[in-house]
């Protein structure tokens, strides 16, 4: 099992129900800003869970939500290209 965890170099400010968010091995990119379901699949990413387990969680957290499992493994997918998660 590979799992996903979260890259040490970013750095992160806390704003409300958001963050901003900046890799600091890439100074180039922009900083992005996380809310809502995104902010989720990132706080899911602990170290421990592979894309299976970060699913499983938020399908337990919201059983109702449509199209959850393509939705999450998307974000992972967009925060891994970002440089904020990586497998490991």
């Amino acid at each position: 099992m590979v799992v996903w965890r979260q890259v040490p170099d970013v750095a992160i400010v806390e704003s409300g129900e958001r963050v901003a968010m900046s890799n600091l091995s890439r100074l180039g990119q922009a900083p992005v800003l996380l809310e809502g379901s995104a902010l989720l699949v990132y706080d899911a990413v602990d170290g421990t869970l592979d894309s299976d387990g970060v699913v499983a969680a938020l399908t337990a957290r919201f059983p109702d939500a449509p199209a959850l499992e393509a939705q999450v493994r998307a974000c992972l997918e967009e925060l891994a290209s970002a440089g904020f998660i990586e497998r490991g």
